[in-house]
């Protein structure tokens, strides 16, 4: 055969094997969320307060899309004054992009869609980076899945951080990034478009992440260009490049940065009350967590304590991947690329530390104390106040996978399929993923999410469109039911209440308060929380004078209540007639009342 025929040849095979990887990517990705699918995806999901919630927010941006509607401003929760969605974690180009899957199955629908392509489309992703470093495919599949479904992956989606699992944009934007320094298939011109674009499409999923990918990025920018002596002799180049990038995000990012700063209920000061309490425990690089099948309880007593917050402790990678990264920097400390990537990982594992050092593996721990670290001077930035520092393990693990991918493929080379080689290829290959393997357990349970009978009666139709309606249970603290009702209703009421992040009218900072969370605080907040939680209120004079004040400032039309999610369905009942008489109607589980206009 003619070398045209064999390139061509091989080209196709290698086409191929892509394919093959990204198939089992997905494959992987909807096995973890296998219960979703086989039960009903429209209608069925895992019970995490948090879920109810993000449906509501993946719900409404196809429904402002189509109805000529502000995305950026959602006025039927926390009504009369709505929510600014930037401040909130609402994923808006998620949302967008799922808009056709929204129209047709519905909110829920897309949802689980979301979740189950998060880690999927994140190993896809970092398969095509590794492909840029290593020849071996196999080498790019395991790094892929050292990161698609690395400790963070799972940690975010089992927690339903979607905005924190959706990690696929930034593996590109270091491809990008190494495009722009070194061209090999894009024009520097290009690759700084295409980094613009990755970085606006990072901030319309996670202004988070965007922030970490900023600084991260710029890190390894300058340690290529101190480590790599040709890179400086295209500095004018790469800034023509990087000039692009700046200006196309400058010019797509001015008015959402603006309306998340200044724009209608924009919190002033920080939204996240308390950054540090999510800092990365230095033991929680080697202990797993129960996310992870194969975690003794011994341990996992520990190290689930650790960032205060499962969802939030994801930096777990092994020993056995540790000890082989640091093998391979050691042994190709030559290669310049591989000390930028090397010191890139090392920074962002030293800053998702915090501020100080917490090497207690304690549960419990205080937030302040131990070794002072670099990241606490850049939480003292104004605009990155809000930074939660476990947020850089994401770059860690992934630096971390991608270090690894090229150390396979340099042992492939070197072994040249020697006696043995593949063996111990593969055993290798265990040691690392094995430890990664998910817990499927309790996070296998899920819930079939249904509304009240109320939104089918005649008396909710006759109500005028987005008419505000008191909701119970109270969506605040660990019962957010409520607020999948909104996105299920299509947001054809609005609800003066919401356990989201809106300015508490005073100074602009968050409302938040111990009993409900984050929210606005008020007499119907206080009191129904309290009674959802099966704990009595005295229901005297005052009490009641002030509910219904509240109900009458919120232009209030009715009362919903799904009484079997309450703790005490007896004494929810009995409260409200306390309050409001005799329900309109309903069952006794689910009983409502028309209020006066």
């Amino acid at each position: 055969m003619s070398p045209a025929v064999v390139e061509k040849s091989q080209r196709h095979r290698g086409r191929s094997i892509d394919a093959i990887a990204i198939l089992v990517y997905l494959a992987l990705g909807f096995l973890i969320q296998a219960n979703v699918w086989i039960h009903g995806a429209a209608s069925f999901s895992t019970p995490r307060p948090d879920s109810e919630t993000n449906v509501a927010l993946t719900g409404w941006f196809p429904y402002a899309l189509l109805h000529g509607l502000n995305p950026l401003l959602n006025p039927t929760m926390s009504a009369p004054n709505g929510v600014n969605m930037l401040s909130n974690p609402a994923w808006p180009l998620l949302s967008a992009l799922a808009t056709p899957f929204t129209i047709i199955w519905g909110p829920i629908f897309s949802w689980n869609l979301l979740c189950t392509l998060a880690l999927p489309l994140a190993a896809t992703s970092t398969y095509f980076l590794c492909r840029r470093f290593v020849s071996s495919r196999g080498a790019a599949f395991v790094g892929g899945l050292l990161f698609g479904f690395s400790a963070y992956e799972i940690a975010a989606l089992y927690g339903h951080h979607l905005q924190s699992a959706t990690t696929a944009l930034l593996p590109l934007s270091i491809l990008c990034l190494c495009e722009l320094l070194s061209p090999r298939r894009l024009s520097q011109r290009s690759s700084g478009l295409l980094l613009g674009l990755s970085l606006v499409g990072e901030f319309f999923i996670s202004s988070e992440l965007f922030a970490v990918e900023l600084f991260v990025l710029a890190v390894g920018f300058v340690l290529a260009l101190a480590l790599i002596p040709d890179l400086r002799r295209r500095w004018l180049d790469i800034g023509k490049g990087l000039a692009l990038t700046a200006g196309l995000g400058a010019l797509l990012l001015l008015y959402p940065i603006w309306f998340y700063r200044s724009g209608p209920q924009s919190i002033n000061g920080p939204v996240q009350l308390v950054a540090q309490a999510y800092r990365v425990d230095l033991l929680a690089f080697f202990l797993p967590t129960s996310n992870n099948a194969l975690a003794p309880a011994s341990i996992t007593a520990t190290s689930d304590q650790f960032s205060n917050a499962l969802g939030e402790n994801g930096a777990y990678l092994g020993i056995g991947l540790i000890l082989f990264a640091i093998a391979v920097v050691i042994w190709q400390r030559r290669d310049r690329k591989i000390l930028v990537i090397a010191a890139t990982t090392l920074t962002a594992a030293i800053m998702s530390l915090g501020a100080s050092l917490m090497v207690t593996g304690a549960p419990g721990s205080e937030i302040k104390g131990g070794l002072l670290l670099p990241e606490g001077w850049l939480a003292k930035l104004p605009a990155l106040a809000d930074l939660i520092p476990s947020k850089f393990a994401v770059y860690c693990t992934l630096g971390v996978a991608l270090i690894a991918a090229i150390g396979l493929d340099r042992l492939l080379r070197a072994a040249n399929w020697s006696k043995g080689a593949p063996i111990i290829l593969v055993l290798l290959v265990a040691i690392f993923l094995i430890p990664m393997i998910p817990s499927t357990g309790r996070h296998r349970k899920i819930n079939e999410y249904h509304q009240p009978a109320f939104f089918r009666t005649k008396d909710y139709a006759a109500l005028p469109l987005g008419s505000p309606i008191l909701t119970v249970p109270y969506p605040a603290g660990k019962n957010l039911t409520a607020m999948r009702w909104l996105a299920q209703e299509h947001y054809g009421f609005s609800m003066p209440s919401g356990h989201v992040k809106v300015p508490d009218g005073s100074d602009g900072h968050v409302a938040f308060n111990p009993d409900l969370g984050y929210g606005p605080v008020s007499v119907p907040a206080l009191v129904l929380t309290k009674i959802g939680e099966g704990i009595a209120v005295p229901i005297d004079e005052t009490t009641k004078s002030n509910f219904l004040l509240q109900l009458h400032l919120w232009h209030t039309r009715a009362v919903v209540t799904d009484l079997a999610s309450v703790h005490n369905p007896n004494l929810m009942r009995a409260s409200l007639i306390g309050i409001l008489g005799p329900p309109t109607g309903g069952s006794s589980l689910q009983p409502y009342w028309l209020l006066p206009q």
